[in-house]
């Protein structure tokens, strides 16, 4: 097992007196474990772990504390010799622990080795830091960089305070009451959320930060994550995730590759798949080798069990700052996150500036409250605390909350102003107005205190923070340096005078934003559009540049900077590039988005390339219809139709109409989807393009097969078999061939099926494909269930579920594992199939397979209420077929309400089950459901009869 800890290394000089003892004594105070001591000529070493065994994950704090207080019960060596008598190094790296949880030697060995090394660098009476242990300290301690180098060195020069950050916290006492109620709440195991809401400047943040600095005093055992979301992320698919991952691994956006995958591999220890950690990996920019699709449901899947893992022994708090800012994607996933982790000890907060419902109707023990402007008695202790008086002159106060309303951001700058200005004079330990200073005089609005502020910036350090505020997010001193074509030392110490000045905010180790949107604003309000566009084009390729690994990580930044700069092919290239990582990651309607985003940036270019623009819309029809993104994917085709039209291209416009027919499919308006499709067929026999033929031909028949129109579909199927050979395209075969085997099995011909689904086997046998080969185990199950053969469909299920398993077919498992527990329902072995559908419907939740979710919802709720009398498992049946009609799939809707039915005959409602089974009868035979048709015929039988209905039927 791997654990993160942190080494401290204490070096005393030879006259240094400290005791051993009082040392060991410091070490155990805080946490560590002495693990050496040794000598070094006349010096003494001592060594110490913190972090190992029971932690809270503040090792390098408590190291960091440690190595202050030694350094000053040194001092006492110092004052008699004239110079410090101890040094320290604090590094945090990953231990290799023993099964007693104890660390190997000679892992503490090797990072002893390298804590000497670090160790000479520094200076008699240095506290310093190595680069992983210094962005842990960086937001409590006041750090400074003492070398910038490959192994950069950091030195600790105190605690830092929120005050110190932030000033003294005033208020805010019933804000602060509640969020503790909510937290003991959620202590006890059941999950809460929070939405704090309210105007910029209020204190939102603040109220955050001031809840952890509490938590942190009272030494509670919470382990909070506070991820900040900036306002450029709301159109950036999936960026809330990416943050929230960053902060709770501890990385940070530029780290180097092979840093960001080790802490990633550390979620193994958390309980995560294979397949989650490549989730993770892939949203963080991490390139896999794994040829494996990957969905949002396996992101979602992966973060559940994150949150479950970190919220086992500890409460555990994930605060969303922001929220606002949150793309699409990310406030879905987090929403979904909050639905399937209820029983753990888990806090969500988000912050918004407005009132926000949605999508949070419908949560569970969910709070939301309102941070408004101070009180008049919060506003008085503001001003006596930051004019350091005390008490305030009331004309004063009068004068404040007139001007600020009473915001406290307002009223921190204005007092600032007040200050600088020499306006506010103390008088007998009182803050009064200084009779010679005119109010009036001093700027009262927001924007023009924060203006104020910035023309103390000095033109040298004014372009650091002009580029700084074009990156956007965040930045780093490299990447401002390159695109200044700059010094990085230079530039690093304008970013930390910029810090001082309080116009930057660090975020993490090395990044650094400019401090709220309204700041931006204002940095760049007098910046002239073509020295704008410069410094973007200058930002994309700084990152080109530094970052090549990683570009699909930093695509749609680069394709706006690019766009913001001038350069609309590169933009266009870069949103290309976007699309196919989010395609990638199965997130599917944010690359949508990207190809629309490179299709209106290519349209603005005075000539654009219209083989590309037409690639790109055939693209954003396929995207579409795997979303089932309907009503655009229907606009967007409907457009680059007409251009096809315009332009001759008849070999899109096939294309382009095939694809429409598909959509109007996915909406069930069956009638258009044929005319479509019949014109796609049409042109591409016009043109003579048999491949483009045997994909429209091939479309309809699906079509047709999906319409429950049987007959037409076979003759189809054939028609695009025929094509499929005679183009000499094997998967099209395939695809044919399975599609007709369970189309004949469907209107109840086992033996055709069997011989269509032989031909498919042999074609196999010499064209082997892993994926096309567990289906056709699937289809050979399909035809025995279809055909009632239960024994004969569960071996071939079975089969087919230990092949996923085999070749790692993760995606295809879920269905299987359905397809399992149905042969297993029909056998009367339903302890087995309620185990079967928890899984399949796991599986399905876990690959974002919502179909195969339902399904396997239905399939428990049958069990459940069918089997063990559970009404409760009528209402899982319910929300499955609702489900199943709202997304229009005809042939669940006809499973769903066969089983409800018989669930209501079980019950004793024979006129319910009568009535439903009468609705099954009419769309089995509408659909030509030789299967179902005859279920529904047997049933109305033995009720007609006065019998019980017999399962299976």
């Amino acid at each position: 097992e791997r654990a993160m800890a942190t080494v401290m290394l204490v070096r005393f000089a030879a006259y240094d007196e400290t005791p051993d003892s009082a040392v060991r004594s410091l070490i155990r105070r805080f946490g560590g474990t002495v693990s050496r001591r040794m000598i070094d000529g006349s010096d003494r070493l001592v060594a110490a772990v913190f972090g190992v065994g029971e932690t809270t994950g503040r090792d390098a704090e408590a190291a960091a504390r440690c190595a202050l207080r030694i350094a000053r019960l040194a001092e006492s060596s110092a004052s008699r010799v004239g110079e410090p008598s101890s040094r320290s190094v604090i590094h945090s790296t990953t231990l290799l622990l023993e099964t007693d949880g104890k660390p190997i030697d000679a892992a503490v060995d090797a990072e002893l080795s390298h804590a000497q090394e670090l160790l000479q660098r520094a200076r008699p009476g240095d506290v310093v830091a190595s680069k992983h242990a210094e962005r842990a300290l960086r937001p409590f301690f006041h750090v400074e960089l003492v070398d910038d180098g490959p192994v950069p060195l950091s030195r600790v020069l105190g605690e830092r305070t929120v005050t110190e950050a932030f000033g003294r916290f005033v208020g805010r006492k019933e804000e602060l009451k509640r969020i503790g109620e909510i937290f003991a709440l959620a202590n006890r195991g059941k999950r809460r959320t929070l939405l704090i809401h309210g105007d910029a400047g209020v204190g939102k943040s603040r109220l955050l930060h001031e809840t952890i600095r509490r938590l942190r005093l009272g030494k509670h055992p919470v382990g909070m994550h506070l991820v900040s979301i900036p306002r450029d992320h709301v159109d950036v698919p999936l960026s809330g995730i990416r943050e929230m991952l960053r902060t709770i691994l501890g990385v940070d956006e530029f780290d180097p590759e092979p840093i960001i995958r080790r802490k990633v591999a550390r979620l193994r220890e958390l309980g995560l798949q294979p397949l989650e950690i490549r989730s993770v990996e892939a949203n963080l920019g991490l390139r896999s080798e794994s040829p494996e699709r990957r969905s949002l449901g396996t992101l979602r899947s992966a973060l559940a069990n994150i949150a479950r893992k970190l919220a086992e022994d500890t409460l555990t708090v994930l605060a969303f700052d922001g929220a606002d800012h949150l793309d699409d994607e990310s406030r879905t996933l987090i929403r979904h996150l909050v639905d399937d982790v209820r029983q753990s000890r888990l806090v969500v907060i988000l912050t918004y500036r407005r009132p926000v419902r949605a999508p949070w109707e419908g949560v569970s023990r969910f709070y939301d409250f309102e941070v408004g402007p101070l009180s008049e008695e919060d506003l008085e202790e503001l001003l006596t605390a930051r004019f350091r008086t005390d008490g305030i002159e009331r004309a004063l106060v009068e004068l404040v909350h007139r001007v600020t309303q009473a915001n406290p951001r307002h009223a921190e700058e204005y007092v600032r102003a007040l200050i600088e200005r020499n306006a506010v004079l103390p008088v007998d330990d009182l803050a009064r107005l200084a009779p010679d200073v005119d109010p009036k005089s001093v700027p009262s609005e927001l924007r023009d205190l924060l203006r104020a502020r910035l023309t103390a910036v000095d033109a040298a350090d004014r372009r650091v923070l002009e580029m700084a505020a074009l990156a956007g997010a965040r930045s780093t001193a490299p990447v401002i340096a390159h695109a200044l074509r700059e010094d990085v030392t230079v530039v690093t110490r304008s970013l930390s005078l910029l810090e001082q000045l309080g116009v930057l905010v660090r975020r993490g180790a090395s990044e650094y934003a400019v401090v709220g949107d309204l700041v931006g604003d204002l940095v760049l309000e007098n910046v002239p559009e073509p020295t704008r566009r410069e410094g973007h084009a200058a930002l994309a390729e700084a990152l080109e540049q530094l970052y090549p690994s990683r570009l699909e990580e930093f695509a749609e930044r680069l394709a706006e900077h690019y766009r913001s700069g001038g350069s609309l092919e590169k933009s266009v290239n870069h949103w290309i590039r976007s699309a196919d990582r989010l395609e990638a990651e199965g997130a599917l309607d944010s690359a949508i988005g990207s190809v629309s985003r490179a299709i209106e940036i290519l349209r603005e270019l005075p000539s654009y390339d219209r083989e590309l623009f037409l690639g790109l819309h055939a693209r954003l029809g396929e995207l579409s219809i795997r979303a089932r993104a309907t009503v655009l994917g229907i606009s967007a085709v409907l457009r680059a139709l007409d251009e096809a039209e315009n332009v001759g291209r008849d070999d899109y416009f096939a294309r382009y109409a095939m694809q429409l027919g598909r959509l109007h499919v996915l909406k069930h308006d069956y009638q258009r989807s044929r005319e479509w499709l019949e014109r796609a067929r049409q042109s591409a026999r016009n043109i003579g393009n048999r491949e483009l033929l045997r994909e429209v031909t091939l479309a309809s028949a699906e079509a047709n097969v999906r319409n429950g129109r049987f007959g037409e579909g076979v003759d189809l199927l054939e028609a695009a078999l025929s094509l499929s050979r005679d183009t000499g395209n094997v998967q099209s075969q395939l695809r044919c061939l399975l599609t007709l085997a369970a189309t004949y099995a469907a209107k109840g011909d086992k033996e055709r099926a069997l011989k269509v689904l032989e031909e498919a086997e042999s074609i196999l046998g010499v064209h082997p494909d892993r994926t096309t080969e567990l289906e056709a185990l699937t289809v050979e199950s399909t035809i025995h269930f279809l055909s009632r053969n239960y024994t004969e469909a569960l071996e071939a299920a079975s089969r087919a579920l230990e092949l996923s398993k085999e070749y790692g077919l993760h995606d295809e498992s879920a269905g299987v594992a359905y397809q399992v527990g149905l042969c297993q329902l029909h056998l009367g072995q339903f302890k087995a199939a309620f185990a079967s559908f928890q899984s399949s419907q796991e599986l399905a939740r876990a690959h974002g397979q919502q179909k195969t979710e339902m399904a396997s919802l239905r399939g428990l709720g049958f069990v459940d209420a069918f089997h063990f009398r559970n009404e409760g498992g009528r209402a899982q049946l319910e929300q499955a077929l609702r489900f199943a009609e709202e997304q229009g799939y005809e042939g669940d809707v006809l499973e769903g309400k066969l089983m409800l039915a018989l669930v209501d005959e079980h019950f004793g409602r024979k006129k319910d089950a009568r009535r439903v089974l009468d609705e099954v009868l009419s769309l089995a035979l509408l659909q030509g459901n030789a299967r179902v048709r005859d279920d529904a015929e047997s049933a109305i039988a033995a009720l007609d009869a006065g019998t019980s209905i017999p399962f299976p039927v």
